[in-house]
Parts: structure tokens; C-alpha cells; sequence
């Protein structure tokens, strides 16, 4: 037991090692490529993004494939990420470039294409171990079989624990961030990555296996299947009463949902045709659907417009990585006699994120208004953070200029890399409130078969879709500023940018996006309402036709009797 808790504990190890080794991306490709600001931030945002978006996909095909199973899933996506790393480290100048030195000069052709399918695997493997990592890690160390365990194989767990995941990271991490060779940063975390997808690997034949890994099918699926059906019957009409439509098998275990009035054009995937027996057309799954299935593809319909509100808060998030981080190389590193590493900030990002810890449904148990509050709280702390990092930004702006600095960007300003701490904190708690709250507000109208595990990935694809639309916001600012032959906001270096009015203008739209998610609140307590209407309606009208059953039950036995008394 211990040897298999040690193999799926390290791969949470080579995660963390990576993730830090890949976040200072933006610097090498401004600092050793010489990239335009704004493309380079383009790149490490599609970067981010797909790592986001992609989850669904692989829950997608985990569920659909009935071979492949969280394990074979992570140990692709494992192998996937050491070659993305392997290559990453190739494609520096030093191995592979035409000649040794990290200037623009020594990236060729061959540099560039390893480069960007080295950030393709790498995203592949973030995100399979997303999906997988923790649900695989979770069936190893269940409670029933660690209250089994002996004493010892428990504090040898625990020990190898703290080792795999605290001390062994923390050493190689802190390696990492001090350690000046690109090659050598990359090549350190492709080492360790490779050695833990060996030794995971080589627990193949002892895993415990769960037969829920392997469903039926995926909710998704479903999805599909009403857009398709719909579309075959676009040109018939819905019967107005909605028992005529399809219900589904009598036997099944799925949870049925009521029919509702809205998005009708969906019910037709429903519609039962009397030209064709009902048996042909339950066989021809991709045409008639079931009113549950309906009614799951509108709620996740109905999604969409909260869903918009989390988008600008993806764009928020977008600029940690790219623009923060830019801000940060340019500082002063120093404080006392030690020199801090760009690292240091990610690590104060991710304590201020806190994923880990208590649910809310923990701390505020039976509350409800909870995913409100949070996401309520996360929309003021992005406006705070974006009018921090305006103020800072405008700060080293004015030391830049009294010292001269404007055309010289790979001077380091004279101003402490601390006065960046703030935005981080505020930025970590911004992503920590953005994702509980909307997984709490998005979990109120998801249906209950995506709920069960899809729901995470969808926060996490709606925030994806927000990083990536940052690119297409900066193209759009840009686009308008420099109008009229005016200068842009964004130019090919920091010092000549005017990054500190974007900042003001991502606040002004995240005040915005917070009246547009109050009217979306709005509407969808109209739609809740509407629900429960129609739910009091059917309970009522079940409850009338049973009384009146009873009724005509009761009367024909009082006239039963009567004939009886008549005929004696």
C-alpha cells in the first residue's frame, strides 16, 4: 500500500515543479526572444486558457471511452507533459539554438516550432492532471482502507507525504527560481517530471480499479443529441400538451425533470412522430430524445448568461502571468542582502488563493445566498486590485521617467519588486472568491447529471474563455487609443507603455460586469419563480386527481352497497 501511495502522491510534486519552472514564461520570451509585449502576453494567455478550457474534453472522453479510465488518462497526459518539458529545455538557445548566448539572434526556426509544441503538450498535460490527478489519488487513500492500515504504513504515508509533496517541491522549486540558465530551469523540472511518470507507471498492477471510472456514456452526450434531434424536427410542431412528448424509459434510474415552457424549439428533439413506431425511433437515439434530456440541454443553456459575468473576471486573473509579471522583471529584486526570484510572487499568489481548506457549505452551513456573496466579494476586490496595479504602475512610470530610463528597458528601476505584493494578494483572493462563487451560483441551475462531474470543469472553462478573451480586449483597447494617430497604451516596451490606464479601464469594466451580473440575478430568480410555479401547478393538480379518485372510488362503494341493501 505504501509503495502506491507514494507513486500517485509524487506526480502531485512534479506538478507543482513544473507550474513554477513554466510561470516565468513571459519573461523569457521578452527578455530572450525580444517579443512585442502585447504578443508575448497573446501567447502565455492562449497558454493559460487552453490549460482551462480542455478539462471538459478529457472528462469527456474519460466517460465515453470505457477503456480508458482515470488511470490511463493521467499516465497519458503524465508522459505528455515530461516530453512537452523536454522539449521546452531543448528549445533554449544553449541546446539547440545556433549559438549559446540568450539573444534574439540564436532563436532559429527549429527553436520556435519546439517551443510552441512544447507549450501544446505541456497544456495537454496540466490539463489531464486536473482531471484526473486528484479523483485517482482519492481511490488509493480512501478513509476505510487507511483506518485499516497498520500504525506504521499510516506514519509512513504521512512521512512520505511531507516528503513527496512539501520538502522535495520546496527544494527543486527554490533551485529553480535562483538558478540563472533558461535550459537549466526547464531541464530540472523535465528530470523530475520524467521520473515520476516512471514510477507511476510502474504501479500499473497496483491500483485499485472503481467501475464507476467507467460509466455509460457522458451527459454531454445527451447535449448533443437534443441539438441534433431538434434540428431533424425543426419544421414539426410541438404538441400542445407536453405528455405527448417523450418521457423516457419507465425504468430508469436518472433522475426525471419537470417540462418548462421555455426555449420550446428544444422540445421538438422530444416530439414523438406518428409516421414511425415508437420502438424504431427509441432505436435511433440521435432523433428522439427524452423530455429529462431537454430540459438538462436548457439549464445548461440558461448558464450562459451568468457564465458571461465570469468571463471579465478571466480577464482580470489573465494579467498576473503576462502584464504583472513584466512589471516585476523590471523592478529592483533586492531586499537587505537577499535577492528575491520572480517565483516568490507566484508563492504569495497561491497562498492567497487558498484552494485548499474548508468548503463553504462547511463554514456556512444551511445559508443560502453563499455563491451571491462570494462572487459579489470577488467583483470589489478585482476593481481594488486593478486600481492597486494602476497606482503602482503609474508609480514606477514616474521613476522611469526621472531617471531616464524610458528607451533603456533592460535597466532595472529603482524601485523594489515589494511594491508588486499587494496586487498579487489582491489577485490570488480575487481567483479564490471567482471560483467558489460561481461554482456555488452555477450549481443552483446545472442539471443534476452534469453536476455530478462537470460542474468544476465548467467554472474552470469559463475562466479559460476569460484569459483568452484578455488578448482580444488588449486588441481592441489598442486599436481604439491609437485612433486618430494618437499614441497606443501599448507599445513594444513596458517603460513606453501606458499599462496603468489599462488597469483602470479593466476596473471601469469590472463595475460594469457587476451591474450586468445583478441583472442577470434578476432574470434568473424570474426563471426560478416560473419553476416553482410550475412545479406547485403539477404537485396541485396530482394532488386534485388524487382526491378526486378517491372520491368516485368511495362512491361507487356506497352505491355498491346500496344495491346490495335494495336487492336483500
Amino acid at each position: 500500500m505504501i509503495q502506491v501511495l507514494y507513486k500517485t502522491t509524487i506526480l502531485f510534486s512534479a506538478n507543482n515543479i513544473a507550474s513554477y519552472a513554466t510561470w516565468t514564461l513571459m519573461a523569457y520570451l521578452t527578455t530572450v526572444w525580444k517579443l512585442n509585449l502585447t504578443y508575448a502576453a497573446v501567447i502565455m494567455n492562449v497558454f493559460k486558457g487552453s490549460v482551462q478550457l480542455m478539462p471538459i474534453a478529457m472528462q469527456f472522453i474519460i466517460d465515453t471511452c470505457g477503456s480508458t479510465g482515470h488511470f490511463f488518462m493521467l499516465l497519458f497526459t503524465s508522459i505528455s507533459y515530461s516530453i512537452g518539458l523536454g522539449l521546452l529545455t531543448m528549445s533554449t538557445p544553449t541546446v539547440t539554438g545556433t549559438c549559446s548566448q540568450y539573444k534574439p539572434e540564436c532563436i532559429g526556426e527549429e527553436q520556435r516550432k519546439l517551443f510552441f509544441t512544447a507549450l501544446a503538450l505541456i497544456a495537454v498535460g496540466m490539463s489531464g492532471f486536473n482531471v484526473s490527478a486528484q479523483k485517482f489519488h482519492s481511490i488509493q487513500v480512501d478513509g476505510e482502507r487507511l483506518a485499516n492500515a497498520s500504525y506504521d504504513v499510516n506514519c509512513c504515508f504521512w512521512s512520505c507525504g511531507i516528503l513527496t509533496v512539501y520538502i522535495i517541491p520546496a527544494v527543486l522549486i527554490l533551485v529553480i527560481s535562483y538558478v540563472k540558465p533558461w535550459w537549466l530551469q526547464f531541464g530540472l523540472a523535465a528530470v523530475f517530471s520524467l521520473f515520476a511518470t516512471v514510477l507511476f507507471a510502474t504501479g500499473l498492477s497496483e491500483y485499485d480499479v472503481v467501475e464507476d471510472l467507467r460509466q455509460k456514456g457522458s451527459p454531454l452526450t445527451d447535449i448533443f443529441r437534443v441539438f441534433v434531434a431538434s434540428t431533424f424536427k425543426m419544421f414539426h410542431e410541438c404538441p400542445a400538451n407536453p405528455d405527448e412528448l417523450y418521457q423516457g424509459n419507465t425504468d430508469s434510474t436518472t433522475a426525471r425533470l419537470i417540462h418548462t415552457p421555455l426555449l420550446r424549439y428544444f422540445d421538438k428533439a422530444a416530439i414523438i412522430l406518428p409516421t414511425t413506431s415508437l420502438t424504431d425511433q427509441q432505436r435511433k437515439k440521435w432523433r428522439l430524445c427524452s423530455v429529462t434530456e431537454v430540459e438538462e440541454t436548457k439549464r445548461m443553456i440558461h448558464l450562459i448568461p451568468t457564465c458571461l459575468c465570469f468571463i471579465v473576471c478571466g480577464v482580470v486573473s489573465s494579467v498576473g502571468d503576462t502584464y504583472f509579471l513584466e512589471q516585476a522583471t523590471t523592478l529592483n529584486p533586492k531586499f537587505w542582502q537577499l535577492s528575491l526570484p520572480l517565483n516568490f510572487l507566484k508563492l504569495i499568489y497561491d497562498n492567497w488563493q487558498g484552494k485548499d481548506g474548508l468548503s463553504d457549505e462547511d463554514k456556512f452551513p444551511g445559508l443560502r445566498g453563499v455563491g451571491f456573496a462570494r462572487f459579489s466579494v470577488a467583483v470589489v476586490v478585482s476593481i481594488i486590485c486593478c486600481s492597486t496595479a494602476a497606482i503602482v504602475e503609474f508609480y514606477r512610470l514616474r521613476v522611469v521617467k526621472r531617471n531616464g530610463l524610458i528607451d533603456k528597458p533592460d535597466e532595472v528601476v529603482p524601485m523594489s519588486m515589494l511594491w508588486m505584493i499587494p496586487q498579487f494578494v489582491l489577485l490570488g483572493y480575487l481567483d479564490r472568491n471567482t471560483e467558489r462563487g460561481s461554482y456555488l451560483l452555477l450549481e443552483d441551475i446545472i442539471g443534476p447529471s452534469m453536476k455530478k462531474g462537470y460542474l468544476g470543469h465548467v467554472v474552470s472553462a469559463v475562466s479559460g474563455v476569460g484569459i483568452i478573451a484578455s488578448s482580444f480586449c488588449v486588441f481592441v483597447v489598442d486599436m481604439v487609443t491609437k485612433k486618430g494617430g494618437k499614441i497606443s497604451w501599448f507599445q513594444d516596451s513596458l517603460n513606453k507603455s501606458r499599462l496603468d490606464y489599462y488597469y483602470l479601464f479593466l476596473a471601469f469594466l469590472c463595475a460594469v460586469n457587476f451591474g450586468f451580473f445583478l441583472l442577470m440575478q434578476k432574470v434568473c430568480k424570474c426563471w426560478e419563480a416560473q419553476l416553482e410555479e410550475i412545479r406547485d401547478n403539477i404537485d396541485y393538480d396530482s394532488h386534485t386527481s388524487l382526491e378526486s379518485q378517491t372520491l368516485i372510488e368511495a362512491s361507487n362503494n356506497v352505491d355498491d352497497d346500496q344495491i346490495q341493501q335494495f336487492s336483500g
